[in-house]
């Protein structure tokens, strides 16, 4: 079954305020029988994993269906791009993760758990929802202009976060611990979130770590090396996720708050200690989430990487949403431009993913206005902050100024 996706058997995703999903770029939340949503803090990981909501999108993957809800992996797979479902797939075979779709566990065995959306950036391709940098500036507006993304809104949190005290999740967790195989840790940012450290030296403890493959995304701004150690040799498996989308001012902008030099110093801190740990079962790489922002910049991000960390591996990570940053929302003159610049460049092993990154930017077409429209998300913050988005990308989009011209 050429179609079907492995996740829905082996575990689910929640947001920062605790409602739940299939897994994280799902377009729907897992519901009860009478609509309501479930929350993790709130309702038992099996009430959640054996909801008729579940039971009923595995029934349409074992049909051979597409289901609606991951349109996002369809559009990827559409365009050559590797999906989610296929990526999972393939970690659940590679990592020897049993997940037999002819039956359900009694407990996931996979996770993707945030705990709380504590951040100490507000990255431009971010939001409300998974940072309270975000959160406060937006609650220190006196309004939020009509036609911005619902992302930079008020983010609501009727029960709090996952990782409260009262959390049944938490609270729980000595009964799932002892049968998940894998953990994906988000946030906000892990490493700035101290209920992390307790989650994780809990496992430890416990020694059911020793059994629990962790993946963890990590801003890179933080460089804890003592909880970095103990991840990297008390889990089965470990893999960090490094999230920077740029170099020098690119950088400083698309993650507001971060300062390239230190974080720069950062990866290198990263590479040292990998290098120097030099144990199986742990892998570094970076996240370079693309949008059309900085597109034109990835060779020169791809040379730093070859230059200072060769051995970490790059994720060419395509933006959907927010859609004002799809490298998709653009004239089709610096569309262009892009693929002109990419073409002149050796990607070597990464060539199949610009491949799907440029027939995704052809996929979609947009007028003028359309553009001017979403580009307003920007102008909007620009002004908020004493930015300019067009002195970041002038040089690389000369044509864009009537789209900033306001």
């Amino acid at each position: 079954m050429s179609s079907i996706c492995k996740l829905p058997w082996a575990g689910f995703s929640n947001d920062p305020n605790g409602t739940v999903r299939p897994c994280c770029i799902h377009k729907g939340h897992i519901t009860k029988e009478d609509g309501s949503l479930f929350y993790v803090q709130n309702d038992s990981v099996k009430d959640i994993f054996h909801s008729d909501y579940m039971n009923d999108l595995r029934e349409q993957f074992l049909r051979r269906e597409k289901p609606k809800g991951c349109e996002t992996c369809w559009v990827d797979e559409s365009n050559g791009y590797k999906s989610k479902r296929q990526i999972y797939n393939d970690i659940f075979s590679s990592q020897g993760l049993e997940v037999n779709t002819e039956t359900v566990n009694e407990y996931p065995i996979d996770y993707q758990i945030i705990i709380s959306n504590a951040c100490n950036l507000k990255c431009r391709s971010c939001g409300t929802s998974h940072s309270t940098q975000w959160q406060k500036e937006i609650n220190n507006l006196p309004e939020v202009p009509v036609g911005t993304n619902d992302y930079v809104h008020k983010f609501l949190m009727p029960y709090g976060q996952p990782g409260g005290n009262e959390s049944i999740f938490l609270n729980n967790l000595n009964d799932w611990g002892q049968k998940v195989k894998r953990l994906e840790i988000v946030g906000g940012e892990p490493f700035y979130i101290e209920k992390w450290k307790t989650v994780l030296e809990f496992l430890v403890e416990k020694g059911y770590s020793k059994n629990i493959d962790i993946a963890m995304s990590s801003n890179g701004s933080i460089f804890n090396e003592e909880l970095l150690s103990k991840i990297c040799t008390n889990f089965k498996a470990a893999g960090i996720g490094l999230s920077v989308d740029g170099i020098g001012r690119m950088y400083e902008y698309l993650r507001k708050n971060g300062i390239w030099e230190e974080t720069r110093a950062n990866c290198l801190k990263y590479y040292d200690f990998y290098k120097k740990l030099n144990k199986p079962g742990v892998s570094f790489n970076y996240t370079y989430t693309i949008s059309w922002i900085n597109a034109y910049r990835l060779p020169e991000f791809h040379d730093w990487v070859k230059q200072n960390t060769p051995e970490f591996k790059i994720w060419n990570n395509i933006i959907h949403y927010p859609n004002h940053m799809s490298i998709a929302i653009l004239p089709n003159s610096e569309k262009q431009r892009i693929e002109d610049k990419w073409k002149t460049y050796n990607w070597g092993k990464y060539q199949s993913d610009i491949d799907s990154v440029l027939r995704f930017m052809w996929s979609k077409d947009y007028s003028d206005d359309e553009i001017k429209a979403e580009y307003r998300n920007f102008t909007f913050f620009d002004y908020v902050r004493d930015e300019s988005t067009y002195d970041i990308i002038k040089e690389d989009y000369p044509s864009l100024f009537k789209f900033f011209n306001e």
